[in-house]
């Protein structure tokens, strides 16, 4: 497991979680301390039809960790003042971090495929940003500061 502590919490990056190994299978840990936040929220999202694309929004607050349960799946992940960056995820040992202020797009599922996301911060409409224009101004405000 790579420790959070020798990292910035807001790096964009995949970590490996917790294992716990057991003759009755892996058990797999994301709380804090493995996280680089406190969770308050958990939500999974399965059923996802062939060629959808899911995301495409950013948050102004939420710091979030994205799991790919089964399957997998393209996850873009878009920071002004730095290049878009491309992660494939399929292994739920491992949990991408996206911090706040990061424009990201998931696509590319894999049939049957299903993840997790465990955020910072309890659901709220008004930290999403779903206007592709609104996030740039706000990250190039954020970044200049």
């Amino acid at each position: 497991m790579e420790p959070v502590s020798q990292t910035a919490p807001d790096d964009l990056r995949v970590i490996r979680l917790q294992s716990v190994p057991h003759a009755f299978g892996e058990l797999l840990v994301a709380e804090a301390g493995i996280l680089p936040f406190e969770p308050r929220r958990t939500y999974f999202v399965h059923g996802i039809p062939a060629g959808a694309t899911r995301g495409a929004h950013a948050h102004r607050r939420t710091r979030e960790a994205i799991i790919a349960l089964r399957g997998s799946f393209r996850a873009t992940v878009d920071r002004i003042g730095q290049s878009p960056r491309v992660f494939r995820l399929s292994e739920p040992r491992e949990a991408l971090l996206v911090p706040p202020l990061c424009w990201i797009t998931l696509d590319e599922f894999s049939a049957g495929a299903s993840f997790l996301v465990v955020a910072s911060e309890p659901y709220d409409e008004a930290d999403y940003i779903r206007d592709r224009a609104t996030f740039e101004g706000l990250a190039l405000r954020e970044h200049r500061e």
